[in-house]
């Protein structure tokens, strides 16, 4: 009996040891995993803000193009395909750090976009008051919706938590 307590407490050291070298490895890893997650989350942070930069570049000239129609003078910005084009270059740039939601969210901002390059060629064929009318309305809407797709990249970046 006294031989099984005299190695027991010679086994509670090296029992410490072992305990406190797993715990130090197990923590080390943790600590690895927690530094490569925030390294990442911080270029997705990078990649959302540059896109948020350019969806509001997109809303800015989207809008000009309605106030030249409202004021109904000539369109002297970017015409809607240049926009879309600015778009899709943004989505291609930054599409490594996007979300599976936000890529979703994009691809149908993108589809806004692109029905209003084909409004603006039926409307080319045909600048009647009422479709100058329609594409305000379609302009103001697709404003509307880069300022919902600013929130939702927001949201999922926890921003408004905050």
């Amino acid at each position: 009996m006294e031989d099984k307590l005299e190695l027991l407490k010679a086994s509670v050291p090296i029992a410490t040891v072992i305990g406190v070298v797993v715990g130090a490895f197990l923590n080390s890893n943790l600590a690895r995993k927690e530094k490569i997650r925030d390294h990442l989350f911080s270029y997705k942070v990078k990649s959302y803000s540059t896109i948020a930069e350019s969806i509001i570049v997109i809303k800015r000239d989207l809008l000009a193009i309605r106030n030249d129609l409202l004021l109904e003078k000539v369109i002297s910005g970017k015409k809607p395909i240049e926009i879309w084009d600015s778009f899709n270059k943004v989505r291609a740039e930054q599409a490594l750090f996007m979300s599976d939601k936000t890529k979703h969210n994009f691809f149908l901002l993108e589809g806004k976009i692109f029905e209003i390059v084909k409004e603006d060629f039926f409307w080319e064929s045909d600048p009647s008051k009422e479709s100058i009318d329609k594409m305000i309305i379609i302009y103001e809407n697709l404003g509307m919706e880069c300022d919902k797709f600013i929130e939702r990249i927001q949201r999922e970046l926890g921003i408004t938590k905050l």
